[in-house]
């Protein structure tokens, strides 16, 4: 293995996606589309460390989780219920309701084991090319959905809210290639055209 040699000017994310396990043998991964993604924000949970003395200041900084907060122009009800496994109910229900999907259950607050991959077009400033980059965070909590909020003439996104876990393998247990011992909280693939 070699270093990167790339530089890249990040253009905009293009894709979002949750994964989950698909079982059987070997195990893979379904990729759910989020619709119409406009923003992927990763909140690096971290503890700094000082170490003062003789006139200087060092610190050392350790990562202790990532949150990912993630935002689309759409609310989207089917990646929402792919991700966890809810069901439409379409019977019984009052004269005039076609179906019915309930929130805020005993599982959203538990979370669901998820993981999550956002593919950005990016300027190799290298070679000139454009790319395209998969930034994944191959193991994730995925926990409550908030209700959308409501204007005059104004769009209701979806916001979503997952906990990357350090991980040596993959959402399928599927192990990842060259990851350093002890695991890592997401990674960077460069696609291939």
């Amino acid at each position: 293995m070699a270093a990167a040699d790339a530089k890249f000017l990040i253009i905009g994310c293009e894709h979002a996606a949750l994964q989950k396990k698909v079982a059987g043998s070997p195990a893979t991964i379904a990729e759910h589309d989020l619709m119409l993604i406009n923003n992927v924000g990763f909140d690096v949970q971290q503890q700094d460390i000082a170490f003062e003395g003789d006139n200087t200041v060092r610190r050392k900084f350790f990562l202790n989780g990532i949150v990912v907060n993630v935002g689309t122009d759409a609310w989207d009800l089917k990646a929402v219920s792919e991700g966890f496994g809810k069901s439409e109910v379409t019977t019984g229900l009052p004269s005039g309701v076609a179906g019915r999907t309930y929130f805020g259950d005993s599982v959203e607050t538990a979370g669901v084991k998820v993981g999550f991959v956002a593919a950005v077009v990016a300027e190799n400033t290298v070679d000139g090319e454009t790319e395209t980059l998969r930034l994944v965070t191959p193991r994730d909590s995925l926990t409550i959905v908030r209700p959308p909020n409501f204007a005059y003439n104004t769009k209701a996104g979806l916001s979503l809210t997952l906990t990357a876990e350090k991980a040596t393998t993959d959402i399928a247990d599927i192990a990842l290639p060259s990851v350093p011992s002890g695991g890592a909280f997401w990674y960077l693939d460069r696609m291939t055209a």
